[in-house]
């Protein structure tokens, strides 16, 4: 986890960020990284001492910082996105050097085959097990780790063969999120594992129909 984490925010360093998201990136990104220093803080510790009430804290008061920043980050994103559905031809903004439509093309089957199967092989299994508890836990990862791909999705500057199946994937993600989003909330039930199974496929059918233009254009 440790690992993953610091990937994680060595990439939102090095992603280039719009100004209208400066400020909820930057503050994103550093509660990641607190989250990082306390759990590193927290592994060296009970290696010496064991599980403690005083080295978990230093865990528990960093992790609802992740929580506040990303939902600062994700009212912004809305923002955005209402903005920009009102500008004709709008495009999304290039994302570093990855305005090369084979650059595109790799980059996001990348990402998306990765963000798609860490949903099917984690919280899947758990929804066919009807496991309420796993499917809490994991769906309460998968809130801190898709706004990375939802970020990406966002900003990257997607060639035309690709606009419509780029915006109906980025939907499906969007949709996902909103319902696993608000976890502490949520009453888990057979009927919502239903809706958690809806949502992921349409996720898999909107990444055959973006797959599908990638053969077109190979």
């Amino acid at each position: 986890m440790i690992l993953s984490l610091q990937t994680f925010t060595d990439e939102m360093e090095r992603t280039s960020t719009p100004t209208s998201y400066k400020q909820a990136h930057k503050d994103l990104q550093h509660s990641y990284q607190n989250f990082l220093d306390a759990l590193t803080v927290y592994q060296k510790a009970i290696n010496k001492e064991g599980i403690t009430t005083s080295n978990i804290m230093g865990v528990i008061t960093a992790y609802p910082q992740i929580t506040q920043a990303s939902e600062e980050w994700y009212t912004i994103y809305k923002e955005r996105l209402a903005f920009q559905k009102n500008l004709a031809n709008s495009q999304f903004t290039a994302l570093g050097n990855l305005q090369d439509q084979r650059l595109y093309s790799i980059e996001t089957l990348s990402r998306n085959n990765g963000t798609l199967e860490s949903i099917r092989s984690n919280l899947l299994p758990w929804v066919d097990k009807k496991d309420y508890s796993g499917v809490e836990k994991i769906q309460s990862n998968l809130v801190h780790t898709l706004p990375s791909f939802i970020f990406y999705m966002n900003i990257i500057k997607v060639p035309e063969p690709y606009s419509i199946a780029h915006q109906n994937l980025l939907s499906t993600y969007e949709n996902f999120y909103n319902l696993i989003k608000d976890t502490k909330f949520q009453q888990i039930n057979d009927e919502y594992l239903e809706k958690l199974r809806g949502s992921y496929e349409d996720i898999k059918k909107a990444s055959e129909e973006w797959d599908l233009v990638l053969e077109q254009q190979s």
